[in-house]
């Protein structure tokens, strides 16, 4: 058993994550504090999802285990999830810098608004959960992802 969490937590440090050490929550549920930066427009929208499944990552939003619509308002900008439950996440961003409530794509179906994913992979074609996901513990689990 000791050996397991010792592997979840070097795990979680080789996926970047970053945790501000203060107490559990009460209830033992995690919070995500998503920082999200290179904002190169403070207009329209963030679309911001939390996944547990790889299934619905990134591309299903609307099935993701969190979602919110965010106004853009500043450059890094902080979007704050609290009560999830203890296990593995991925988490995406994307711009909806015209403000027309979706996110436009281009040719094959390419975002042509800015987007970014925990962890920051770059990748040909949509990133995979598994390059992605992050372990949310107990307390405050900061993930900060990068617009492309």
């Amino acid at each position: 058993m000791k050996l397991f969490a010792l592997v979840s937590l070097l795990s979680t440090l080789a996926a970047g994550q970053l945790t501000d050490g203060g107490s559990p929550t009460p209830d033992g549920t995690g919070t995500i504090e998503v920082d999200i930066s290179e904002v190169n427009t403070l207009a329209g929208q963030f679309f911001v999802t939390v996944h547990n499944q790889k299934e619905t990552f990134p591309t299903k939003g609307e099935q993701a285990v969190m979602q919110r619509w965010v106004p853009v308002s500043s450059n890094p900008q902080r979007i704050v999830f609290t009560g999830l439950k203890p296990g593995w996440y991925a988490v995406g961003v994307a711009q909806d810098s015209n403000g027309n409530g979706k996110i436009d794509t281009g040719w094959f179906g390419i975002p042509s608004e800015p987007v970014g994913v925990s962890r920051n992979p770059r990748s040909f074609g949509p990133p995979r959960f598994d390059d992605c996901k992050i372990f949310v513990g107990a307390g405050v689990n900061r993930v900060p992802v990068t617009l492309r």
